[in-house]
């Protein structure tokens, strides 16, 4: 802590000092004329494509190849929760720029503990009200939403309109939390488009303002009840609040700092030059008081001193000029008429106030993460292994709400670095001995869990310096050597502890810490420091760690509601200066709430089954005496073990055991397999994978037969094990699978076995269950007419995981009546970007001129495919929004929606209803009595179907809690569900019933789920998508799934910060890297069931189908003129013209031949499987090579004989000719395509960046320097030693021809060299430092070198001489 001493007389501002206002979004901006949006698109064929995929524009609807565009599906969950990581927001359009704060309180949405990314008007969380905006605000307290006066919603319009704002400061409090989710298997057929074009910029701000709907009316059906809510009724002080400017020089970045100068200067001054005010002060740039200061402006010196660090020298003083300037006014009328509903937005200074004098004193006790606050001392810190420890603490935040305002308080845990002795956390870290050296992998490990960390010295007695971690030396300790003098005099780090302070370095073999900047740093042994306390690990937990924070959490329902009041007591806020200074009364009492509980649907099941209908009890049910309403096919499966706990007989048993469950439920599934089970180890997993497969298909293939289902046991712990099985079954070997742990086939559960019969049935084609209601077409404006139902989420990478891209997912209903299959859509875009950038897009394809095409699109083409008709009406569910995104959201989604639908047909606008789905949020539900079992389930937690939409929900606006599903362990936690448009008129119960009645669809469950199953699906469906991409090292040793290129300096860091999320527009991302296709196996399976997943093109790319024939064309044949003077002739305009042709247009003749089949044709699906083939470098010249030679050999022929192309030699092109030039053109095609196509991210470009060494700094291999010099010097002096002028008067052919064998030699050793070892050392060593040389090779001698060697080959002889076959003129 720092210190203080003394402090200067202040001296006056003067009274001449003009206040002005620094309020957020306070003012109005300029105004914009209307612009009107959308309107009359069309796209491709509208609703009735001929083809299934558009040209290679990636549109959809017309003909043409679309390389690239195959459609993919969707199977396949994780056998355990998995890990989801989300950023802050931080970022945005200029409208709407915010900047926030991470936060963690933990756990995956069945646990119910408190997370940051809530962030309704409310609730905290991701994009929450954390921070302080750039206009000088504080962090507020209330919604961080932008302010926009006179709301109102069209319904009959198209144009979405808004007042131009000047960028608000708005701030997000918190990061995502990692989350763990299932993922769905029966997500239904993919598609990926690989082609990206141009998305849509949002909707331009217009003269008039958009409100979300207001409530229209509250809820009655269901059974009334009470419940108690975590929120406490916050009665609205009568003081006028007065917001200050801070400025502090010189400026510090440390809060802490901020305050200690602060806190001197109230202790100092508050009775002379305050005027007795105690102020509340956010730590950066604003002041607040309870009425007005003496003064307008003041400049005060403050000096602080540092903290004793008992070295008995003289501590470091430190003089600051604090100057505090009058700001403006929080209006406290506003807020309460907005608390009344008379006004439309909050006044956000006024709660930003609030809030910021509710924190002040738990600041100054506790360690604030975010809007949370934790202590070791607020409960039991418990271990997390690695070195990691969890704290408990408390959530807080002011909420503007129906009974006025009130204070959200929830229980909260984090992790902490434990402050251990640096030896003893590595030993717990690596989980080994310190005494063995250390490997790469530790070094890397090490490294990124302890850059950035505060330690102290141990070995000076009393002297406790602190420092913070910069890295790790590359050497060890014993290696260390360092100046000690002017002169240069050397001496090791041992010596210089041993001689200083009588300290023996045990460990010598371990590296020094790095601490201190790098350009000086200083080196510290790992023995003598200790891990300051109170540091939060900001980095990601894995599994081990995440389970234990989880059973630290996971309390019951009655204990943290006991938890929360005791919380409430020990605040004491009733005690508290600061809110006694403003006039703040905090109720002690939990809020009373009316709830009602909803009726569970009717399910129908097959009719052959006992029971041909199912009411649901407390949210679950079973399947016995049922059968699925529409069973699945299993004929031919096979099973894989790679758990070494399993025996072979084990896993017979029970796939038997299985397949029998999937029988009994209706499905028609062989009991034997194809093959019988065999065990693997999880290392050798895609060599197994594809031997199993390659044998089973040995043994269908004759029959005419596929494999249907691969059933994989995993070991309970199997780390990166599924979602490299995913990846490998589904985009490399087309293998519909599913993964069983090893718990769960020892206890051989049939509840277990029912469920993952359920799973397989959705993934093979089947149906489980529908509602009662769907097919008797009685649900409220969904079964009157055709109704699409759309769930939208976006998942982003983990903390760390810089480069990583985010992944949006779309799903939509596939069906009507019945709303139960959903088919989905997946894509990369820029990281962070939460606007999800493909639902409409433009792009401009070279055959088709401008194509549409998009997400919604997509799906709803989709829909009229499979039910015949368009749909009438759209609900959309968005996930993943925090508050203080809702409008940039809205507006540019909806936009999307609405081009997306003109696109397909003049005037086709159908009525939207746009819903945000909130589950990071911290409002508990408890039971007014926790005795009374009618009113709990079996956990304690309040019952399934329980509905709030009164008291503590918005004063004005359409939202509402559901708690849908049953508790299970912990503290059930409702979704919150806002409105932000509503064309179609819901009622408050039509939206809930609907809402609660979607959620017993879930397909991969007999429960009902705590979110909407298709903002659940698309959860998933994102998360999923994450396998795809294969993992990557980076240079901190995080592990990252896909990268991003930033193109320029409007990339993916624009706006974002670190571990930012933003919602710019798309048009400043930077380039992704695709998703990789699904196989065309799992997608046909699939799509037998209409169930689909689809991989959407990545976004904010140019088309990637890239360059065009105008390069292709200008490179051969300025190539190809180059060689005919060169050779004097010998390389005719004949061979320039042929190698030209082939080049330019050659191996995307089968993409024209797919777009003209497509165009005439309604069946293009033989010539679409033929372009693929011939869009190769090499099966062109296979396939084509003999045809075309003959072809370009007769129009040689005919050309000379026609004198229409001049030719010195009057002898036409031989077929031998041809075919070498045909080569050469196809190889110098590829030549750019492989440059400039994908972004640069083809398989070859990846394959040569795969030939270097991109861990970290490579580790000098002396081989390399003998091998490498002594090749590059044996070129050099070879060359020389050829073409010296004293063996030979003049260069000959000879010469060339040696020289060109010498470079043959030494290139063939080289690359011998380097893969060695690449390939053939282990571990692999760097063949030339850093450098990919294998991989440049190989490409230049494959794609420049050869096509011209081709070239060469196919000139005329000598002997052929112009002269001697002069060929007349006209």
């Amino acid at each position: 802590m720092v210190r203080k001493k003394r402090t200067d007389n202040p001296s006056g501002g003067g009274e001449g000092s003009q206040s002005h206002d620094t309020g957020a979004g306070s003012g109005h901006g300029p105004q914009r004329p209307p612009q009107q949006q959308g309107g009359g698109y069309s796209g491709g064929r509208g609703w009735a494509p001929q083809s299934q995929q558009g040209g290679r524009g990636g549109g959809y609807g017309t003909g043409g190849r679309g390389r690239g565009m195959s459609q993919q599906q969707y199977g396949g969950g994780p056998p355990e929760y998995q890990v989801r990581g989300r950023g802050e927001y931080a970022g945005g359009p200029p409208e709407y720029q915010v900047r926030g704060r991470g936060e963690y309180a933990g756990g995956p949405p069945e646990y119910h503990q408190g997370r940051g990314r809530g962030g309704s008007y409310h609730q905290g969380g991701r994009g929450g009200y954390g921070g302080r905006g750039r206009g000088g605000g504080p962090s507020p307290g209330g919604p961080s939403r932008p302010p926009v006066p006179e709301l109102h919603q069209a319904t009959q319009t198209y144009q979405v309109e808004v007042t131009h704002q000047p960028a608000p400061s708005e701030s997000g409090s918190s990061s995502r939390p990692p989350e763990l989710a299932q993922l769905p298997e029966h997500l239904q057929q993919l598609s990926v488009q690989q082609e990206a074009g141009q998305a849509i910029q949002p909707i331009p701000p217009s003269s008039k303002s958009l409100r979300f709907p207001l409530r229209p009316g509250k809820g009655s059906t269901g059974t009334r009840c009470m419940v108690k809510a975590n929120h406490f009724f916050a009665e609205l002080p009568d003081k006028d609040l007065h917001q200050y400017d801070v400025t502090i020089t010189p400026e510090v970045a440390s809060r802490g700092v901020n305050r200690a100068v602060m806190a001197q200067l109230v202790k100092l001054y508050q009775e002379s030059h305050l005027g007795k005010r105690l102020p509340a002060y956010d730590g950066r740039k604003s002041l607040y008081t309870a009425g007005p200061l003496p003064f307008v402006s003041k400049e005060f010196k403050i000096t602080l001193i540092d903290d004793d660090d008992g070295s008995g020298m003289q501590r470091i003083e430190r003089e600051f000029k604090v100057v505090i300037k009058f700001a403006a006014r929080a209006d406290l009328h506003h807020l309460e008429l907005f608390l009344q509903g008379k006004q439309a937005d909050a006044p956000q200074e006024a709660l930003q106030v609030l809030d910021i004098v509710l924190r002040e004193l738990p600041t100054t006790r506790y360690c604030p993460v975010g809007r949370s606050f934790y202590s070791p001392n607020l409960g039991r810190k418990q271990p997390l292994g690695e070195g990691l420890e969890s704290w408990r603490g408390f959530y807080q935040s002011i909420r503007p709400t129906q009974m006025g305002l009130s204070l959200n308080i929830d229980m909260s845990s984090t992790a902490f670095i434990e402050p251990l002795p640096v030896i003893d956390f590595v030993t717990q870290l690596l989980n080994r001995d310190v005494s063995r050296p250390l490997s790469d992998s530790d070094r890397v490990k090490i490294k990124k869990a302890l850059r950035g960390v505060k330690v102290e010295v141990t070995h000076r007695g009393n002297m406790r310096r602190k420092y913070r971690i910069s890295g790790l030396t590359s050497q060890a300790t014993r290696e260390l050597t360092f100046p000690v003098d002017e002169r240069g005099t050397m001496k090791s780090v041992v010596e210089y502890f041993h001689e200083t302070y009588g300290f023996v370095i045990q460990h010598t073999q371990w590296p020094c810490l790095q601490v201190g900047n790098q350009q000086r740093p200083n080196y510290l042994p790992m023995e003598v420091c200790k891990i300051v306390e109170g540091q939060r690990y900001s980095k990601r937990l894995n599994e081990r760690q995440i389970t234990a924070l989880l059973k630290v959490t996971c309390q019951r329902p009655q204990e943290r509601e006991y938890d929360i009041t005791k919380t409430v007591e020990h605040n004491a806020y009733h005690e508290d200066p600061y809110a006694k200074e403003f006039g703040i009364k905090i109720s002690q009492k939990l809020a009373s709430v009316e709830a009602r509980i909803l009726p569970a649907p009717w399910l129908k099941y097959h009719d052959t089954g006992r029971e041909k209908d199912c009411l649901p009890q407390v949210g679950q049910w079973n399947m016995m005496n049922k059968k699925m309403v529409n069973g699945g096919t299993v004929n031919n499966w096979i099973c894989i073990n790679f758990s070494r706990q399993v025996q072979d007989s084990a896993a017979r048993d029970f796939c038997y055991e299985l397949a029998q469950m999937c029988f009994i439920s209706g499905m028609a599934f062989s009991p034997e397999p194809v093959l019988p089970a065999i065990s693997a180890r999880p290392e050798h997993v895609e060599k197994v994978l594809k031997t199993r497969y390659h044998d089973a298909m040995i043994k269908l293939q004759p029959q005419n037969k596929e494999l249907d289902l691969l059933i994989v046991i995993l070991p309970d712990n199997n780390g990166s094990l599924y979602g490299d099985l995913k990846r490998i079954c589904e985009t490399d070997l087309g293998i519909v699978s599913q993964c069983c742990l090893t718990k769960h086939v020892f206890r051989k559960s049939k509840q277990y076995m029912a469920n993952v019969a359920l799973k397989i049935n959705v993934k093979v084609g089947g149906r489980n269950t529908v509602l009662v209601d769907a097919i008797s077409r009685r649900i409220p404006l969904v079964s009157d007419r055709p109704t699409i139902i759309f769930g939208a989420d976006v998942t982003h990478p983990h903390p760390g995981e810089d480069s990583s891209p985010s992944i949006a997912a779309v799903v939509a209903s596939q069906d009507w009546p019945e709303v139960t299959k959903y088919a989905g859509l997946v894509s990369a875009q820029a990281h962070r970007q939460e606007l999800i950038q493909d639902l409409y897009k433009t792009w401009q394809d070279p055959v088709r001129g401008t194509v549409s095409g998009g997400m919604i699109k997509e799906l709803l083409i989709s829909f009229r495919r499979a039910t015949g008709q368009k749909p009438q009406r759209i609900i959309f569910y968005r996930d993943g929004v925090s508050e203080g995104q809702f409008y940039q959201v809205l507006l540019y989604e909806l936009d999307a929606i609405r081009l997306a639908c003109a696109s397909l047909e003049p005037n086709y606008q159908p009525p939207v209803t746009f819903v945000v789905v909130q589950k990071r949020h911290h409002t508990r539900l408890f039971a007014s009595s926790h005795n009374d079992r009618r009113a709990v389930d079996k956990s304690g937690n309040i019952l399934p179907g329980t509905v709030v939409d009164s008291k503590i929900c918005h004063p004005t606006e359409f939202d509402f809690y559901l708690c849908s599903h049953a508790g299970i362990q912990g503290t059930s936690r409702p979704a919150h569900y806002h409105v932000l448009w509503d064309e179609n008129k819901f009622t408050a119960d039509a939206l809930q019933s609907l809402t609660n009645n979607l959620c017993y669809t879930y397909a991969r469950c007999t429960r009902s789920v705590s979110i909407v199953p298709p903002a659940y699906y698309a959860h998933l469906a994102a998360f999923r998508a994450r396998f795809y991409m294969e993992p990557e090292t980076s240079d901190s040793g995080s592990m990252t799934s896909g990268t991003v290129a930033v193109r320029g300096g409007a990339g993916a860091s624009a706006g974002a910060g670190a571990g930012g999320r933003s919602t710019r527009g798309p048009g400043a991302s930077a380039a992704v890297r695709p998703l990789p296709a699904l196989k065309e196996n799992v997608k046909r399976v699939m799509k037998a069931e209409n169930s689909r997943l689809l991989q959407f093109p990545t976004t904010a790319t140019p088309p990637k189908e890239m360059p065009g024939p105008g390069p292709h064309l200008m490179y051969a044949m300025s190539s190809g003129i180059a060689l005919t003077h060169l050779t004097g002739g010998r390389f005719t305009p004949h061979h320039t013209l042929t190698y030209s042709l082939n080049a330019f247009f050659g191996p995307d003749m089968g993409s024209f031949s797919e777009w003209l089949s497509s165009t005439f044709f309604n069946d293009n699906s033989i010539v679409s499987s033929l372009a693929d083939e011939i869009h190769h470098p090499f099966y062109y010249v296979v396939i084509l090579g003999f045809p075309l030679c003959i072809f370009y050999s007769w129009l040689s022929s005919e050309l000379v004989r026609t004198r229409i192309l001049d030719y010195g030699y009057g002898v036409p092109l031989s077929r031998l000719q041809t075919l070498f030039l045909i080569a050469a053109g196809s190889l110098s095609h590829f030549f750019l395509d492989h440059l400039f196509e994908e972004n640069g991210h083809t398989k070859m470009y990846d394959w040569i960046m795969s030939t270097g060494w991109w861990i970290n700094r490579a580790p000098v291999n002396p081989d390399a320097v003998i091998v490498v010099g002594f090749l590059c010097i044996s070129l050099i002096g070879g060359f020389i030693y050829i073409n010296s002028s004293k063996l030979r008067k003049s260069v000959t052919r000879k010469q060339s021809c040696e020289s060109m064998k010498l470079i043959l030699v030494i290139g063939s050793l080289y690359c011998l060299w380097c893969a060695s070892q690449i390939y053939w050392m282990s571990p692999r060593r760097p063949p030339v430092g850093e450098e990919a040389d294998l991989g440049v090779l190989v490409f230049m001698a494959t794609y420049f070198l050869l096509p011209h060697w081709l070239c060469i080959l196919s000139m005329n002889p000598e002997h052929l001489h112009p002269k001697q076959f002069a060929v007349s003129t006209l």
